[in-house]
């Protein structure tokens, strides 16, 4: 019996991650709004293999003391405690119960990271891609179907106009996704389907991500390679549909500017809360909605300005050893790279799709059967 059930629960577990993975295609749209809050299916689902994983954490918790060091997430625990107390000083108990359970979310993905290491889990590339062919259909019937999104201002999302933004109901977030579907699709030689989700990255409009893949592709590119990459971009970019809307208008500088300014007016009005963060996702406390409508961007754009406003310079250290572990130990490092570069235009690293998917990459590589 004792057999048994750990290779029932393995299985199990196997299932529920790749239904995890296949979740992650559908994007903002499988996000239910409940009496207690906003839940995820990929947060079910996470929870589940946590729960049925619990035995096997456990008894690699005596053991992962010098692993725990070596990765950097003794001091990502060091900067959310420092933070949440330096919150408790700022903000009514009351108002932190919501910020605390995205603390508690980001902690379940760290889990499960560490689950699917000690268990050797392999997840197909197959269902990667299903997943990514899934969005990428999303994606094109959204921006042909319904080009005007701007009726998804009353549920706290940006109005954006004739770019594609489904699943994720903004440009950027669903351009990176894409992007990861596209570079996963290359590592796997699949490349129609890299071909096939170019031209929806281009119809973002989400002018950093380009930047991000071209810089993504450095490692793997001789210059030569980096400036035709480059060119092959601009131009395609300069062939894109000039329709009405500022999104689309490539050399819009308002976007620009106004990360700047939020980003800087965070540095300006921290101040020495920098040292210790005020708690994760307390952004929220201080956004008031506009007109009534709920309001999903809060924080910095910058992910790393974002873990020093939050977790403190201790936790900027931890995710910086984190994050560099990652990137060494992956087989997929151009991923990897796109999403590190990425998050320094936006907060892509916090985006729960985006950690998902650079987590669950680890129970794959370049080599595994698709």
């Amino acid at each position: 019996m004792d057999e048994i059930v750990p290779a029932m629960a393995q299985k199990i577990t196997q299932w529920l991650l790749i239904s995890l993975v296949l979740t992650l295609g559908f994007g903002q749209l499988l996000r239910f709004t409940t009496p207690l809050g906003t839940l995820y299916t990929h947060d079910l689902l996470v929870s589940a293999i946590l729960v049925i994983n619990i035995p096997t954490i456990l008894s690699h918790l005596r053991y992962a003391a010098n692993d725990l060091k070596k990765s950097g997430l003794v001091l990502i625990l060091g900067g959310l405690i420092l933070g949440w107390l330096r919150a408790l000083t700022l903000y009514p108990i009351h108002s932190l119960l919501t910020p605390f359970l995205y603390t508690v979310r980001l902690l379940a993905y760290l889990l499960l990271l560490s689950a699917v290491r000690k268990g050797k889990y392999k997840i197909p590339l197959r269902y990667f891609l299903v997943s990514g062919l899934v969005a990428l259909s999303i994606g094109y019937l959204q921006y042909f179907a319904m080009p005007d999104m701007r009726w998804a201002r009353v549920l706290g999302w940006d109005d954006h106009l004739n770019r594609l933004t489904m699943p994720h109901f903004d440009p950027t977030f669903s351009g990176v996704m894409l992007s990861l579907f596209a570079l996963l699709a290359i590592d796997a030689k699949k490349y129609l389907f890299a071909v096939l989700a170019a031209p929806a990255v281009l119809l973002t409009y989400a002018r950093s991500i380009w930047v991000s893949l071209l810089a993504a592709f450095v490692p793997r590119l001789r210059f030569v390679g980096v400036v035709i990459a480059a060119l092959c971009v601009l131009g395609a970019a300069l062939l894109l549909p000039k329709r009405f809307g500022e999104g689309t208008n490539l050399l819009r500088t308002f976007s620009i500017s106004a990360r700047y300014n939020e980003d800087a007016s965070v540095v300006k009005n921290l101040g020495w809360n920098l040292i210790t963060g005020v708690g994760l996702n307390t952004f929220s406390q201080n956004t008031i909605s506009e007109k009534g409508f709920p309001n999903h961007a809060t924080g910095p754009n910058d992910s790393y300005l974002y873990i020093l406003a939050t977790c403190g310079v201790i936790g900027l250290i931890g995710w910086g050893i984190f994050l560099k572990d990652i990137y060494v130990h992956s087989h997929h490092k151009t991923s990897v790279l796109f999403i590190l570069v990425a998050s320094l235009f936006n907060n892509v690293l916090f985006y729960p799709f985006a950690m998902l998917w650079m987590f669950l990459l680890e129970t794959t590589d370049s080599r595994s059967g698709s």
